[in-house]
């Protein structure tokens, strides 16, 4: 019987012993015949033993390889402080009656001396549970069981199909470890999807609290971790972490592996800020902030950050997805939405009824996984002043109340709980030939239902790239024109209009090229963009203010393409080149820069908005 740990006290409880399943005495000690083992070893005879080591009598067992080079056979973390599958050896092998060693004979190919790990079952533990190897049992050799003979390498698979039937949540993660020392690849596979699908009951275990820190960061920061709710996730890591003093240095690293922004906004306002072993950490503390802030603002910026800890896991039933909608297709408008799905691929969404279903030249957004359409040009040439909410929880769309100013190739993002609009064209007002260039910027409050106008931009511009950076709204470059009343003309905006709600102030920063109609997004600090006819994908940094020419496009000359970031990778999809619509989507990774996939799309279309979003199923 083990020791089972109780994270309600600060060691190995007593008070409560756990038996292991009745299966796994069945399975416990592995006995080979002397043709048993021949068939598998290849009839090696037996090594000679060492000078120092005695013939303890029959005993059953079972050679594991060499260790790899610079690996201890004891030990597979670098941090002497923590056991690693030692707990294998400690509690399974102990339990079942084994003994392991290390058993150093003479290579038959190899003039050096080579080293082993044996697995021995003594033969007064457990011997009347009756054989578990391969093949009927050979009552007539059974007295020569007791010879040791180290198996060469071909006996991985015999090791490997006895260690197999023993994983449970009592020493997964110890085989798991012992799996990957010695290359045994099915063991490894087993007992990792064995923790990762158990992980309420691995976490209880004694095993579990023993863990090396890198280990332990691993598991609990897999996105294969089955959970039900974050919570269990948390109360694990504070109990290893409470379990001895000297793990308070790995508090931080832990506890980003936690998916702070899943959990109950009630725990973690309630208990984790609170929490008296958190206390006095300030690095803890701004972790626990970020995941407040998510809570309280809700706002798409945090998603687009593609932090790890921010993406739900796979056992959530949440998944991100690209949303596709609208868009030109042959010279005619679409009325369609659909979504990407990583692994189930195209998916037809609600069609738009609200008045975008004939506009184009709209702009899109998200928030709280819903997608707001604002603006447009209309069948009649008109530009629009009508906002359409798609609500992803009832695949359903809905008109909103109108805008205060129609506009057209204008901006838009989520922000401070709001949709923000800036810029745009306003076309065929009566008694105008041209159209108008807009400087208003409003914004939308779904708590109130209420549009309200925000101060103006200090340059006036349509087809800008719009970024909510660290509290402040950001309007990049965009088409302008002179003031000359008499003589105005188009001019490209090489400068960032950024404004501060706090202060309700706008100030001008320099961008480093004049670039218009841009499509925008953001990964981990940084905005990346790309402009009608260009041949790069470029990069700007808000907190150093520095530009520069990221990547070559996978197409270069592209207009009207779609641009987000999406699984942690950059994506571009449809858009224009010369006189061809693509419907390819361009999966671009921000590590390497290069295109790690290219997928069909269901149609060719431009002037489509393009937004990530999560969805359940």
């Amino acid at each position: 019987m083990s020791q089972r740990y109780d994270h309600n006290q600060a060691g190995p409880s007593n008070s409560r012993e756990r038996h292991h399943p009745d299966h796994f005495l069945e399975d416990h000690v592995l006995r080979l015949s002397d043709n048993e083992v021949g068939g598998l070893a290849g009839n090696h005879s037996r090594a000679p033993l060492n000078e120092n080591e005695q013939d303890e009598g029959p005993v059953d067992s079972v050679a594991f390889p060499p260790s790899p080079a610079g690996f201890s056979s004891d030990s597979l973390a670098d941090d002497s402080d923590f056991s690693s599958y030692c707990d294998f050896d400690d509690g399974f092998v102990r339990r079942g009656g084994f003994h392991v060693r290390q058993h150093e004979h003479n290579s038959a190919d190899n003039a050096d001396r080579a080293r082993r790990i044996i697995v021995e079952a003594s033969p007064s533990a457990n011997s009347d549970i009756p054989s578990t190897s391969r093949g009927p049992r050979n009552s007539e050799n059974s007295g020569a069981r007791g010879n040791k003979r180290p198996l060469s390498s071909s006996s991985d698979s015999c090791v490997e199909s006895f260690l197999l039937r023993q994983v449970a949540e009592t020493n997964c993660l110890g085989l798991m470890q012992f799996g990957e020392l010695h290359s045994l690849d099915s063991l490894t596979a087993r007992a990792k999807k064995f923790a990762l699908d158990n992980f309420r009951k691995v976490s209880q275990q004694e095993e579990f609290i023993r863990l090396p820190p890198s280990v332990l960061m691993w598991y609990l920061s897999n996105d294969a971790l089955c959970v039900q709710r974050e919570e269990h996730v948390f109360q694990a890591a504070i109990s290893w972490l409470q379990f001895s003093e000297a793990r308070d240095e790995h508090t931080v690293d832990i506890l980003k592996c936690v998916r702070l922004y899943s959990v109950n906004p009630h725990f973690l306002f309630d208990t984790i800020a609170k929490h008296s072993f958190l206390k006095g950490k300030p690095a803890v503390q701004d972790l626990v902030s970020e995941a407040c802030k998510y809570h309280a603002l809700s706002c798409n910026e945090w998603k687009q950050m593609q932090q790890p800890h921010t993406r739900p896991r796979e056992a959530s039933g949440i998944t991100e997805v690209l949303f596709i909608v609208g868009g030109i297709c042959n010279n005619r408008r679409l009325h369609v939405a659909e979504c990407y799905h990583p692994k189930r691929g195209w998916i037809a969404l609600a069609d738009i009824v609200t008045a975008h279903c004939t506009m184009h030249s709209y702009s899109v957004c998200a928030m709280k996984n819903n997608v707001y359409v604002t603006g447009g040009h209309s069948n009649s040439g008109i530009t629009a002043n009508a906002a359409s909410l798609y609500l992803s929880k009832y695949n359903q769309w809905s008109e909103l109340p109108s805008m205060i100013c129609a506009r057209e190739q204008h901006g838009s993002v989520t922000a401070d709980g709001a949709v923000y609009v800036a810029g745009g064209l306003m076309a065929s007002q009566k008694g105008r030939k041209k159209p108008i260039v807009l400087d208003q910027v409003e914004r939308y409050r779904p708590a109130f239902n209420q549009w309200e106008s925000v101060k103006p931009l200090p340059k006036r511009c349509y087809s800008p790239g719009v970024i909510w950076y660290k509290e402040k709204l950001y309007v990049i470059g965009g088409v302008s024109m002179t003031d000359e009343p008499s003589n105005s003309s188009k001019i490209i905006l090489n400068c960032i209009q950024c404004y501060d709600p706090l202060i309700d102030k706008w100030s001008l920063l320099p961008l480093g090229q004049p670039l218009a109609r841009l499509c925008c997004t953001l990964y981990q600090d940084k905005i990346y963009m790309i402009s009608n006819n260009a041949s790069e994908i470029f990069r700007y940094d808000p907190n150093t203010q520095t530009f520069e020419e990221w990547q070559h496009l996978p197409e270069p000359g592209l207009e009207f393409a779609g641009l987000a970031t999406f699984n942690g990778n950059l994506v571009i999809t449809g858009g224009q080149k010369e006189s061809n619509t693509l419907n390819k989507m361009f999966v671009i990774s921000y590590d390497t820069k290069e295109v790690i996939e290219t997928v069909n799309m269901t149609r060719s279309l431009c002037m489509h908005g393009c937004v990530a979003i999560d969805k359940f199923g």
